[in-house]
């Protein structure tokens, strides 16, 4: 069953709760899902409502919402927060809301692209989150990584030139450089350093929390192997409490049916699980 929602301090904010016709399940976790970019709560094609409806059949309850400015949350033209820090701040508001409606046992932060990057922000800044659902989110290059990416190239001129053409573009001054912070940027997610991604990681760690990450090959160029994750960070202690799945054949946004239910019953078990 879906209800709508207004909530937040300013009371701008809109979303969505679903749960399980007439079953309590406050024992089990709740799934926080996060806008990706621009699209509305619904996710690509959908895909967040979808995910809803399976968690609902499957007793559990899921919380889809807008972030300020985005969809049906409105954003204030007076709020002179950094747009990254309103939305950090939106989650927060979202899971004060979670816990006083239902109070679950554990709250999983899940979003895709810039809503994965969202997604490990709020779960290392609130203790309330237990874990998180990373959509196509962070990589970090390895051996073998740079072996799948540019062997290849050596091998076909054109992907030859079409390297070499992108590698000294990249060489010329744009005009459109300077952008704001309320400009087209502000949908875009930025690589942690390094150092501290593997704090963060550990801290979590440290406190029980637990990830799921999946990627595509929509984001081959800086993930194209399934243990990519193993190999950066198998020598930390927070790698156990990280499973990773790599879609080889789906896209970013996970169009095709099969690959979306592949997608579907792998978060699906990983949280039963949880």
């Amino acid at each position: 069953m879906d209800k709508a929602f207004l909530f937040g301090e300013k009371r701008n904010l809109v979303g969505i709760l679903s749960e399980p016709d007439g079953e309590n399940n406050s024992d089990k976790p709740l799934i926080l899902m996060l806008n990706a970019g621009l699209v509305h709560r619904s996710g690509p094609f959908r895909m967040n409502k979808e995910f809803s409806d399976i968690l609902s059949t499957n007793g559990f309850s899921s919380f889809r919402f807008d972030l300020s400015g985005i969809g049906d949350s409105e954003k204030y033209p007076m709020d002179s927060m950094a747009y990254k820090d309103r939305n950090l701040s939106d989650v927060g508001e979202a899971v004060d809301f979670i816990k006083e409606k239902i109070n679950p046992s554990k709250i999983i932060v899940m979003g895709l692209c810039t809503g994965a990057d969202l997604a490990h922000r709020s779960a290392v800044a609130y203790d309330d989150i237990s874990g998180s659902i990373m959509l196509d989110g962070y990589g970090y290059p390895t051996k073998n990584f740079y072996i799948k990416r540019y062997v290849p190239v050596l091998f076909s001129p054109l992907r030859l030139f079409n390297y070499f053409r992108r590698f000294f573009s990249r060489l010329i001054p744009s005009n459109n450089e300077a952008q704001t912070e309320s400009g087209s940027d502000a949908y875009y997610w930025e690589l942690p350093d390094k150092q501290r991604y593997i704090d963060d990681m550990t801290s979590m760690f440290n406190n029980g929390k637990k990830h799921l990450y999946a990627y595509t090959s929509g984001v081959r160029e800086y993930y194209n192997y399934e243990l990519q994750f193993v190999d950066t960070f198998n020598s930390y202690s927070f790698c156990p409490s990280v499973q990773v799945n790599y879609f080889e054949y789906a896209d970013h946004i996970y169009i095709l049916l099969e690959q979306r239910n592949l997608l579907f019953n792998t978060m699906l078990d990983w949280i039963k699980k949880f």
